[in-house]
């Protein structure tokens, strides 16, 4: 039997066609046939999707071993590692169309680092697509103004995070490393919005861009050297 591990989440599989779950709207920011760099290739839920669904060429890098196996026979090229590590940034050089970081900047110690790191990996009119949780999201809220800023098993406060992003300091990292950025939306939920039904509203909410830093679960930007 497979061990567990941390990245073993149930993906619906509907969200690669949804543009209001992180991986449907990284999915068509990226494209098809691309070479893809992806950090944090977990078991290869996303991996799978790109090279079978989206016929594009995916390196990927995976901290836990575990996981990476699990992931390998979907890329073309998969390394186990840090991915901070000096010796895993020394075998990304590319030229990649995109790089993909999925939730895991803000498990990293320095991300401004590896964004100014792999700047020389991007192949000519190439890029990043990250999501990232928004701190700010509406639920943060609520548990600061009740005194509460408590870690969780997964979501905004997992406790695995080392750093936090609102819309507003991703776009500053993101500058400060180089990069400008060509699109930012957002992952939308609402208060009780699977018992009331009401995912049809905050899609439609996030096609309109309507108070993205309250209402943004996560964060998805796509970001061009500048």
């Amino acid at each position: 039997m497979t061990s567990e591990t941390p990245y073993d989440l149930t993906v619906d599989p509907r969200a690669a066609h949804d543009r209001n779950h992180p991986i449907g709207l990284a999915l068509d920011w990226i494209g098809t046939g691309r070479a893809v760099l992806e950090l944090g290739s977990a078991t290869g839920y996303v991996t799978r999707l790109l090279s079978q669904e989206r016929g594009c060429t995916v390196t990927g890098v995976e901290y836990m071993p575990e996981a990476a196996e699990r992931a390998r026979p979907f890329a073309q090229r998969l390394i186990v590692g840090d991915v901070e590590a000096p010796e895993v940034l020394a075998q990304l050089t590319g030229p990649y169309d995109v790089i993909l970081a999925g939730d895991l900047l803000e498990h990293l110690r320095a991300p401004e680092r590896l964004l100014a790191a792999l700047r020389p990996a991007l192949a000519p009119g190439g890029g990043w697509v990250i999501s990232v949780p928004n701190v700010a999201h509406w639920s943060v809220r609520k548990e600061l103004l009740l005194g509460r800023f408590d870690y969780t098993a997964r979501g905004i406060m997992d406790r695995s995070h080392l750093r936090w992003f609102t819309r507003r300091s991703l776009t500053r990292m993101l500058a400060a490393a180089g990069y400008r950025i060509q699109r930012l939306s957002g992952v939308y939920t609402l208060p009780l919005q699977d018992q009331l039904g009401l995912r049809g509203l905050a899609a439609r909410l996030r096609e309109r861009n309507w108070l993205p830093g309250l209402l943004s679960y996560q964060i998805v930007a796509q970001a061009a050297p500048a």
